[in-house]
């Protein structure tokens, strides 16, 4: 008597009630439990259960952000911990070179710009049957790598051709004045593609055995570190 909630159904065999319920709303039933035939009789017995199918509450990860640091790999896990399907956005804009994952509720990227300490709303929305939203407040900051000054001023001495390309990159370093400098490749998961010593005014950075997308050129040099977009397309 009476039916399952919507989404779930009841494995004969087993007794497991399993599945993704669709709707909203209290379910009462019974089910009948009967062992098989022995050569006296059959037992039989039935029970009543009821199922509250509500809306899943989101719960996000619970932490202090640290801060990123420029032209270094950053990851922040901001999603719901239940394991619901959520969309999610974020406000004010992240800063440049960070992206959401508006699926997984991740913030990565390969920040390129010092950005100070703010505060960005996380919002997951789970359209549907519910129809809810639920916010939280992560904050953090991005700061010059300890190492090696991030200098803009140099980026536009620098010049890469053509940008986009089909993976060969030409970069000009003849306005830069610098005696060598050591040339790295990430992509945009942080992960360093190349490495290489450059002492010469041109130098062809090839990317063509590597998939298409965005990578970040990085320029280490006595006169402080630059920070170039690579495009392959």
């Amino acid at each position: 008597m009476g039916n399952l909630p919507a989404g779930l159904s009841l494995n004969v065999s087993t007794g497991v009630i399993l599945g993704t319920p669709t709707a909203l709303g209290a379910s009462t039933f019974t089910i009948q439990l009967t062992s098989p035939p022995t050569t006296n009789a059959s037992c039989t017995q039935i029970k009543i259960f009821s199922i509250v199918v509500t809306c899943p509450t989101v719960s996000f990860v619970a932490l202090a952000p640290a801060n990123g640091v420029v032209g270094t790999f950053y990851s922040l896990i901001t999603g719901s911990t239940n394991g619901a399907s959520f969309t999610y956005s974020v406000l004010p804009a992240l800063p440049a070179g960070l992206a959401l994952n508006t699926t997984t509720g991740i913030i990565s990227g390969i920040p390129t710009t010092i950005t100070a300490s703010t505060t960005y709303v996380m919002t997951a929305i789970q359209s549907g049957v519910c129809n809810s939203s639920t916010s939280q407040n992560y904050t953090f900051a991005i700061t010059e790598n300890p190492t090696t000054t991030l200098d803009n001023s140099l980026s536009n001495l620098v010049k890469i051709s053509p940008n986009p390309s089909n993976g060969d990159f030409v970069v000009d370093f003849s306005d830069l004045n610098v005696a060598k400098s050591l040339v790295r490749v990430y992509d945009t998961q942080g992960k360093q593609v190349l490495s290489s010593e450059n002492n010469a005014n041109l130098k062809t950075i090839s990317l063509g055995n590597m998939p298409n997308g965005i990578y970040l050129l990085e320029i280490e040099t006595a006169k402080g570190r630059i920070l170039k977009r690579l495009a392959k397309n």
